[in-house]
């Protein structure tokens, strides 16, 4: 057997070199407030990746509040960013059409989901489920 002194760690990272250079470099980009822009030249799977590896504050600005996502309720970092997206929402009269909630991503969507009530209290967003967004910034 022939050792190539390769890790399995190894191996992955060179299967998305785009996402390692992302994740690389990001600490030194000095405009973050653009980075959205670097987002947007990654594949849907590359950006998923990029947001679950640095995090989804890290990736993620309110002064850009758009595009579409998929936040997982079950982690606080994504239920502080629908916290601050209803916040905006609320403020700017903004419509939540092309949301949807799903229990589980594989599972089907709740039909006929809305933004509820509940939701606008400190602790009233659920700790479960996928909250995803077409994002339109529309106000209503």
């Amino acid at each position: 057997m022939i050792s190539t002194g390769l890790k399995s760690k190894d191996v992955l990272k060179m299967l998305r070199p785009r996402v390692e250079l992302v994740v690389m470099l990001h600490s030194r980009v000095v405009d973050l407030y653009n980075f959205d822009d670097v987002l947007a030249e990654l594949a849907p799977a590359e950006r998923a990746e990029v947001s679950f590896r640095l995090g989804t504050l890290n990736v993620w600005s309110p002064l850009k509040a758009e595009g579409p996502f998929c936040l997982n309720l079950a982690m606080r970092e994504d239920r502080q960013v629908v916290r601050m997206l209803i916040h905006l929402r609320e403020r700017e009269k903004a419509s939540w059409r092309g949301a949807t909630l799903r229990w589980k991503l594989d599972a089907p969507k709740v039909e006929g989901w809305s933004l509820p009530t509940t939701w606008l209290t400190a602790d009233g967003i659920p700790r479960s489920g996928h909250q995803c967004d077409e994002s339109s910034d529309v106000p209503e």
